[in-house]
């Protein structure tokens, strides 16, 4: 039989959910895009702006007491692997200890039961709508992609390991049926107060795996999923002590239920009508963005021109100049993907990336680079058959044209068979 949440709380525990709320309130605020989470579409309002307004301001003014690290005016302030996102966990931190030291000396209450049902359900919705949105975009296709042409064309040795993480949860789909399961099972079982701590068991499992995929290749998103792991643990808190009594003491136990204050029975109607509402708007816009992602993934970009180019003939500088075979500066093939990027791979194997804007009206390529402003390139192209293509142009001080024929990149091994699975090899 499940016990009732105790009501005696030790010293220890109540300065440890004064440090919890007040850290998790401000994540959630502030770092955590709750507002999005629960309701993407005030995201066209900007409602979160001020909010983050107020969070440059604060970080900023703790950067520049404590560390007074240099930033550039275009520094990222998402929930991503920068210095400033660390410097925003420092600055929060320190300010959740701040509160939690006074209100430890001016409090008298023996327990925080009212608050800490409020953030304990506020912290499982927000986890379970997260899990929905990575859970759906895995089942649906819209968080790893068949791997992009510029990829398939370079050799494995010169990947970097986050992209080779992104290319091969790219490349099967079963793995991403079962990480989509994995996420979305326990987000349903966070919804209902009787299996949250399972769900939480279940979360925590499969973020531990995320976060060691994140930290083993390097994303850079590790710190979001450390802190869903914090989540995670905080939902489950009130079962810790019979957790390791059960598995470590091998003692009988049960779980906790979080009993929540009587109130009008019409009142507790309505809250689970707008219980009802909320979760199916949230299941309904992560599968409508999910389906949308996937769409407009499967669109041919710009006249088809995505796809790897074998390059057959290759001249430089004079038309009738034919190519060096050892000539480490003349092309080898070409890959263009659907987010505006060209790699060219030279006869060496190195490869270079660069921005693309395509028109398919006059059949042109305009290539420029993001860390370079004097770099400029223009190329025109012309289809001889289905898949002959001859480029020519300017590339910095040379004139150069190729001819190149257009692969089929189902032919590659990586993608060649992808979702079948092979139970007998020979």
């Amino acid at each position: 039989m499940n016990q009732s949440f105790s009501t005696a709380w030790t010293k220890t525990e109540l300065i440890i959910f004064r440090f919890a709320f007040c850290y998790l309130i401000l994540y959630f605020v502030f770092l955590g895009s709750a507002f999005q989470v629960f309701l993407p579409f005030l995201q066209k309002f900007q409602f979160n702006t001020p909010f983050q307004y107020i969070s440059d301001v604060f970080v900023g003014l703790v950067n520049r007491l404590f560390i007074q690290q240099k930033f550039a005016d275009n520094i990222y302030k998402g929930d991503g692997d920068t210095s400033w996102f660390y410097i925003a966990i420092f600055s929060y931190f320190l300010l959740a200890v701040l509160v939690t030291i006074v209100w430890t000396l001016f409090a008298k209450r023996t327990n925080y039961l009212f608050l800490f049902i409020c953030v304990y359900t506020f912290a499982r919705y927000y986890l379970a709508f997260i899990l929905f949105g990575y859970g759906f975009g895995k089942l649906f296709g819209a968080q790893f992609f068949d791997p992009q042409p510029t990829y398939l064309m370079q050799p494995l040795g010169n990947i970097d390991s986050h992209t080779l993480l992104w290319t091969f949860m790219g490349a099967s789909k079963a793995y991403n049926y079962f990480g989509g399961l994995m996420e979305t099972i326990p987000a349903v079982l966070l919804l209902f107060r009787r299996t949250a701590s399972l769900g939480a068991f279940l979360a925590i499992a499969t973020l531990t795996n995320v976060l060691l995929l994140n930290i083993g290749y390097d994303t850079l998103v590790k710190w979001l999923s450390a802190h869903l792991i914090l989540i995670a643990l905080f939902i489950i808190s009130p079962d810790i002590k019979r957790v390791f009594n059960f598995f470590f003491l091998n003692k009988n136990t049960s779980l906790t239920t979080i009993v929540l204050p009587a109130i009008n029975k019409k009142i507790r109607l309505i809250q689970y009508g707008l219980k009802y509402i909320l979760i199916a708007y949230a299941v309904f816009s992560s599968i409508k963005l999910s389906v949308e992602i996937k769409e407009n993934y499967s669109k041919p970009y710009f006249g088809n021109i995505d796809g790897i180019y074998d390059i057959e003939k290759f001249y430089r500088s004079q038309p009738n100049q034919s190519t060096i075979p050892n000539d480490a500066m003349h092309w080898r093939k070409i890959g263009i993907n659907k987010f505006g990027e060209i790699a060219i791979q030279y006869t060496n194997d190195s490869v270079i990336y660069r921005s693309i804007e395509i028109d398919t009206v006059t059949k042109s390529l305009a290539l420029s680079s993001w860390n370079d402003s004097t770099f400029k390139c223009n190329l025109s192209y012309t289809i001889n058959g289905s898949n002959e293509y001859v480029f020519e142009g300017n590339y910095k001080k040379d004139s150069i044209r190729f001819s190149a024929k257009k692969m089929n990149l189902q032919s590659y091994p990586l993608l060649k068979g992808k979702g079948k699975i092979k139970w007998v090899w020979w």
